[in-house]
């Protein structure tokens, strides 16, 4: 598989400093347990944009405090950072595959296709070529030009009964954590 650290260089495009938020407010913000001020300070420290420069150490555990507090974008930026040895981590595909998975769980739609990468090569988890199918076809639900790309490479190493299966879990899994408003 290609290095996703693409990804992660996507997630780190899109910041909140661009709405004029002083790096004072976000802090405060972020210790008053805002996730998605964390994510923007993770953002600050990992591109050097903080006061003090770059600082992976405080990068990493404002990332981390977001991701436990079940932010989905966080959970999937540490799958990225994991995934592919990004940001000074150490490749560790347990974490990278779990972080996905709790992604999901907490409604990332970005997290649905490395998920099932993951799930189809069996990396951090038990391979289950079923799971993969079904997060590929709510990655493809949910427009991911990609997901399209991948849909003979998962198809074809299934049987119809398998398909039938997956189309399935994936209507669970789209109830479940990506309720219609």
């Amino acid at each position: 598989m290609k290095k996703i650290g693409w990804l992660l260089a996507a997630c780190l495009g899109i910041s909140a400093c661009d709405s004029g938020s002083s790096q004072a407010d976000i802090e405060q913000k972020a210790r008053a347990g805002d996730s998605s001020a964390q994510v923007e300070l993770y953002r600050l420290y990992h591109s050097g944009q903080a006061r003090g420069g770059s600082n992976h150490a405080e990068a990493m555990k404002w990332l981390n405090k977001a991701a436990q507090g079940n932010n989905a974008e966080a959970q999937y930026m540490l799958g990225v950072i994991y995934s592919s040895a990004e940001s000074g981590e150490a490749k560790d595909n347990n974490a990278a595959a779990a972080w996905f998975e709790k992604s999901i769980e907490n409604g990332g739609k970005p997290a649905l296709l490395p998920a099932a990468v993951f799930f189809k090569n069996g990396w951090g988890v038990e391979k289950d070529e079923v799971r993969a199918f079904a997060y590929l076809l709510l990655a493809q639900q949910f427009d991911n030009k990609k997901a399209f790309s991948q849909d003979a490479i998962f198809r074809g190493a299934l049987t119809q009964q398998q398909r039938d299966n997956s189309a399935a879990l994936a209507q669970e899994i789209k109830q479940k954590y990506y309720p219609q408003p």
